[in-house]
């Protein structure tokens, strides 16, 4: 979670100049989940993970979800 807020906030700060001049900036949201002993097969991982996207767009986007 540390890694994946430092990456976001990295995104968020970026600024790409462009040719006209301008400035584009972009946001990221992130869902994350983790391996664990009960999971089954690799499906259950992506699953989990496609959800906390999700509520990271539906939250207002722009942030990192985990489930």
């Amino acid at each position: 979670m540390v890694i994946a807020n430092r990456i976001h906030q990295k995104c968020r700060d970026a600024e790409i100049p462009t040719r006209a001049g301008q400035t584009i900036k972009f946001s990221i949201s992130t869902g994350l989940t983790e391996v664990n002993k009960t999971d089954i097969n690799l499906d259950q991982i992506i699953r989990r993970a496609d959800s906390a996207l999700y509520r990271a767009k539906e939250g207002g986007r722009d942030r990192v979800e985990y489930s």
